[in-house]
This record gives C-alpha cells, sequence and structure tokens, in this order.
C-alpha cells in the first residue's frame, strides 16, 4: 500500500512538474511573438495580409495632371501658371499589383525644391490617407483644399482641387505613394508649376463717386445692365470643376479651410502588437523593413533600407516607450540626433540598416497572450494538484 501511494505520488509530481516547465518556456516565448512589429502606413489591420508584397503603387505613364495639362517625369515640362484665388485641379492616377485599395497615402508636395522630402514642418503639401485629407500649410501658401477619389477599372484617381491664397516662384512637384507594405513610389516633376497673385478687386474707394457719375438720363437702364444671374457665382464654379470628372468621381465630402486650422502630421505608422497606440513616423531616403523590440535594452529597433542619406522622425507614445535618452544607428551612438519630448529625429547615411531607439521603458514585457497563458498553467497546475491530493487519501 505504501509502495503504491509512493508511486503515485512521484507519478503526480512529475506530471506537475512536466507542467510547470511547460508553462514557462510557453511564458518565455509569449513576449518575444507580442514583440513583433507590424510596419503599416497608418493603419494596423493592413499589416494582416499574408505573403508580403515587394511591388510598390504605379503612377499610370509616370505623369500628373495640373488643370488639365499632363506633366511627365523625367521629362523637361512647361511650367503650369495659376493664379491666386483660382480653383486648381491635380489628378493622380494609380494602380497597384494588389488592387487599389491597397493604396494608402498620395501626397502632392508644392513649393518644393529637389528630390528629398524635408521635415514636415518646413513642406506644404496635400495628402489622402486612408480616405482622410491632410494639409500641411506651414507657409501659408493654400487657402483651401477639397478631395475627391474615383476608381476607374483596374486604376484610382486621387484628385485635390487646391485655392492658393499667396503666389510663389517656379517650383518642382514631388509626388509620392505609399501602400500598405511600405512599398513607396516617388516622382519628382522639376520646374513644373507656379502661382502668381490673381487679379485684384477693385474697392468702393476706387468707385466714382456720385459727383462725377453722369446723370441717370445717361446711364444706361437696369434692363441693358447685366442680372446677376449671369454673373457665375462661386458655387457654380466649383460644381462646373465637378462635372468635369468621371462619371464614377466619388466626392469624399472633406473640405477644409487650412489657415487657421494647420496641424503637422506624420504620415505614416508602425503599429506593435499588443500596444494600444500605433508610433507615428516619417522617413526620407529610404524605408523601414521591419522593427521590432527589444525587452533587455527598452528599445525600438528599426531594420532599414536607406538608398540615399536621409532623416527618420518618429514618435511613439509613451504608453509604448518613454525616456528615451540614447539613439544608436548601426549599433553606434549617434551624436546628431534631436530628442523632444518623445519625438525623435534621427538623421541616417546611405546604406545605414538599423537604427535602435533606446529608453528607459517600452511596453510591458507580459503582453495579453503571456498572461493568458500564465493564467492556463496556474489553473491547471491547481487543478492537478487537487487531484492529486484527493487520489492519494490512503484507504483503511
Amino acid at each position: 500500500m505504501v509502495s503504491n501511494m509512493m508511486t503515485s505520488n512521484s507519478k503526480n509530481m512529475m506530471y506537475t512538474v512536466t507542467l510547470l516547465l511547460v508553462g514557462i518556456m510557453a511564458i518565455s516565448i509569449a513576449p518575444l511573438a507580442s514583440a513583433q512589429f507590424a510596419v503599416v502606413s497608418g493603419n494596423a489591420n493592413a499589416a494582416a495580409g499574408v505573403g508580403g508584397d515587394n511591388l510598390p503603387p504605379l503612377f499610370i505613364d509616370n505623369s500628373i495632371t495640373i488643370d488639365q495639362t499632363i506633366l511627365v517625369d523625367g521629362i523637361v515640362n512647361e511650367p503650369v501658371v495659376v493664379s491666386t484665388g483660382d480653383m486648381v485641379e491635380f489628378v493622380v492616377l494609380t494602380s497597384d499589383n494588389i488592387g487599389v485599395d491597397n493604396i494608402t497615402h498620395v501626397s502632392i508636395y508644392l513649393n518644393h525644391d529637389g528630390e528629398r522630402i524635408l521635415n514636415n514642418l518646413q513642406e506644404t503639401f496635400v495628402s489622402f490617407k486612408y480616405d482622410e485629407l491632410v494639409i500641411s500649410n506651414t507657409q501659408g501658401l493654400i487657402e483651401s483644399v477639397t478631395m475627391d477619389t474615383a476608381v476607374i477599372g483596374d486604376e484610382k484617381a486621387f484628385v485635390f482641387n487646391i485655392i492658393f491664397d499667396k503666389p510663389f516662384d517656379t517650383s518642382n512637384v514631388l509626388v509620392r505613394s505609399w501602400d500598405a507594405y511600405s512599398n513607396i513610389s516617388m516622382m519628382s516633376l522639376v520646374d513644373s508649376f507656379k502661382v502668381v497673385q490673381g487679379a485684384s478687386v477693385p474697392t468702393t474707394e476706387s468707385v466714382p463717386t456720385t459727383e462725377s457719375v453722369p446723370t441717370t438720363e445717361s446711364v444706361p437702364t437696369t434692363e441693358s445692365v447685366p442680372t446677376t444671374e449671369s454673373v457665375p457665382t462661386t458655387e457654380e464654379h466649383v460644381d462646373d470643376k465637378e462635372m468635369s470628372h468621371d462619371d464614377e468621381l466619388v466626392h469624399e465630402d472633406v473640405t477644409k479651410d487650412v489657415k487657421n486650422d494647420v496641424k503637422s502630421v506624420l504620415p505614416y505608422s508602425i503599429m506593435l502588437s499588443g500596444a494600444e497606440d500605433a508610433v507615428p513616423y516619417d522617413i526620407t531616403g529610404g524605408a523601414i523593413t521591419e522593427s521590432i523590440i527589444n525587452l533587455d535594452n527598452n528599445s525600438i529597433v528599426l531594420t532599414l533600407s536607406a538608398t540615399d542619406d536621409g532623416i527618420l522622425t518618429i514618435s511613439p507614445t509613451t504608453s509604448t516607450q518613454s525616456g528615451i535618452f540614447m539613439v544608436l544607428v548601426d549599433g553606434e551612438e549617434a551624436n546628431n540626433v534631436t530628442i523632444n519630448d518623445n519625438t525623435v529625429t534621427v538623421p541616417f547615411l546611405a546604406g545605414a540598416e538599423e537604427i535602435e531607439i533606446i529608453g528607459t521603458f517600452v511596453i510591458p514585457e507580459f503582453g495579453t497572450i503571456a498572461a493568458m497563458i500564465l493564467a492556463v498553467a496556474i489553473i491547471s497546475i491547481i487543478a492537478i494538484s487537487s487531484k492529486s491530493r484527493l487520489s492519494i487519501v490512503p484507504r483503511y
């Protein structure tokens, strides 16, 4: 009897130890799984696709249309000249190997010099970002913008109607498109666009006084004066523009007066599995191809494909990472880094492969999955232990 009880005890102990080992292994693996980043452009759901995608969106005929004038990348174009106060139509026609719904961003940079994207605080641009209109108007050049999209077969047209408030000299137009897998297409139209001051409207001071106005006998009657019905209103002008689009044009009904509502927006984001907030970022000179966290260093590690010298600006929320105090580029401490609270700006050279942002905290090691595994393991151990105690009660 005693021998049987000892044998039973030994088996139960082996089960308990085995279960404990399995639970510990599962818990140690779970944080690594939950620490993976999905690289997306503003929407974490886009990373759910399998198989990956290495092909960027395409600009049809490598061109953009500005007020019905087609400008082609790679050749010398006559600049399109427009006036302040007039509505200017920009049309970007695109396609994508996965489908047009895979295109997440289309941005048009105006008053631009060169192919390099500068810090957003210096840029003037309009952008389609997951069906939303994003505007950067730090120089006050834009009065208002509306955005439309149209799906035409396998292609999608992104239409921006812009009214300019200030003139600027002949400049480049840079167009950038980004898909859900962080593949970027860029198009630089050199010396292609200029805004001049529109005709000024005479003020009431320039209207002749009643002393200089001819008598009523010589003034044409109201019958010969064109009525206001024959003068196109601003609303009619807008309608004419909209009616010139394809019948399939879908108006997003997004209009913004940006004179007093200008915000700097980092256009892309990476989403950490298990974190509540996406991490906004912008990058020039390359792209982020992989993102993970290093729990030992409390750091975010970004793998780059840097084809040119560039700048990374990233701004994790404090719930994702805090206490940022150091940045490593390819394992070496970077000295020319700007850290402003939780916003980090990191210049890097062409060929750079890795940027590591180190803080005093990153998202907790034990994520939701790990907590669930731990709970199941504890409940299972309690259940087996209780069963073991019942099974070894001596029989008299």
